[in-house]
């Protein structure tokens, strides 16, 4: 028996093997990307994550438009720029 064989064995009272069919019946828990949410459902989800964050998280006010605005000038870059003119 090794050193550490014997330590395991000692100091949980199972060794490893225990421990990795512990591991095996532990739940994944739920996995954001396997929901199922699109159209106008999709848009009342979003719309409350961005209202609830604006509440909790009062930093993040100034960030918010600022973000919005950046992004209409991105899209607009790249609407032009792909269009060719």
């Amino acid at each position: 028996m090794s050193f550490f064989a014997a330590r395991d064995e000692s100091a949980f009272g199972c060794g490893f093997a225990a421990l990795e069919g512990l591991a095996m019946r532990i739940h994944p828990g739920i996995r954001i990307d396997r929901i199922p949410v699109e159209g106008w459902l999709g848009l009342l989800w979003v719309s409350v994550i961005v209202v609830r964050t604006l509440i909790d998280v009062p930093d993040a006010r100034w960030f918010f438009p600022a973000s919005l605005a950046g992004g209409a000038l991105v899209a607009i870059a790249l609407r032009r720029w792909r269009s060719g003119d």
